[in-house]
């Protein structure tokens, strides 16, 4: 039995699931979320034994949630990187080139990214494909720069991820946990709206089929 928490950090709440996967059938055991409100800011002076100072809201707020899921210490904690922050790309290879993705995804889709080839970090899945003599993939880039400021800034809150997930990706994992989505043919919309952007998902038959998106929600 593997054991995941997923977690979605923000400058205004604190997400996580719990998702354990047995027996091939994977299911949700836990949803928690806490705002960063609810964490006042502590007072500066350092901490009189350690002389470390006062741990931040965030931090706390991540601990709390962690404790409140019940998650274990072998548990993986995947978490979500907003989808303006990466550019996602669908490609398709030859089924031949199946062995030789990782060498040819740099040469495909240098000129479909915003970013130079040399400081990106690139990621890639199998998709739906309606051609068998085709490999469509998801593949998705990110500068190295950005990746590593996210894990410093994951680090100062107590978090080390074993994995860090475009939000917009996450969304359509959602489509496991929903049965219908799988059993029609016509393509569904995953939406997310939060409080500083709206994250999309078009799935079809339960997988990613069409497009993620992710704007800036309005503002009042």
């Amino acid at each position: 039995m593997a054991t995941y928490v997923g977690i979605e950090l923000d400058s205004f709440s604190v997400r996580a699931a719990v998702v354990r996967s047995q027996l091939g059938r994977t299911h949700i055991v836990r949803l928690v979320e806490l705002w960063l409100s609810q964490f006042p800011v502590e007072p500066s002076s350092p901490d009189t034994e350690s002389g470390a100072p006062p741990e931040s809201p965030a931090k706390r707020a991540v601990a709390e949630v962690l404790r409140a899921a019940g998650a274990g210490p072998g548990a993986e904690v995947v978490v979500g990187m907003p989808s303006d922050e990466v550019s996602l790309r669908r490609v398709e290879l030859p089924l031949a080139a199946a062995k030789k993705v990782d060498e040819l995804l740099p040469f495909e889709v240098e000129a479909l990214i915003p970013f130079e080839s040399e400081d990106t970090l690139l990621e890639h899945q199998s998709i739906e494909s309606t051609d068998p003599s085709k490999l469509r993939l998801l593949v998705c880039a990110a500068p190295k720069a950005r990746i590593r400021q996210r894990l410093a800034e994951l680090a100062t809150v107590g978090l080390d991820p074993s994995m860090l997930a475009p939000s917009a990706v996450s969304l359509a994992g959602l489509a496991t946990f929903l049965p219908t989505f799988a059993a029609v043919e016509a393509p569904r919309m995953l939406v997310c709206v939060l409080i500083d952007r709206t994250e999309i998902a078009i799935v079809r038959r339960g997988r990613w089929a069409r497009a993620f998106h992710s704007m800036s929600s309005w503002r009042c």
